[in-house]
């Protein structure tokens, strides 16, 4: 999050205001899912686990154009 300039704030907002675009229910050690959010008025991506008791914060980033289509969908390899 340091490297990219993203607060502990930030991660809130963005966790409570964003929205689910990818669901990984099968990883370990935690289901986890890929949170899109706008953090001044740019997309972010954080990929979030949801533990029994916990969320572990697996990484926090801005999506690459040339990677993903309006910041939601993936692009085709």
């Amino acid at each position: 999050m340091d490297e990219r300039n993203v607060s502990m704030d930030d991660l809130i907002t963005l966790i409570k205001d964003g929205e689910i675009i990818e669901d990984y229910s099968n990883s370990k050690p935690c289901p986890s899912a890929l949170i899109m959010g706008m953090l001044d008025r740019q997309c972010c991506h954080a990929v979030v686990g949801i533990c029994k008791n916990h969320l572990r914060i697996v990484t926090v980033y801005w999506p690459g154009e040339d990677e993903w289509i309006n910041g939601r969908q993936r692009k085709a390899n």
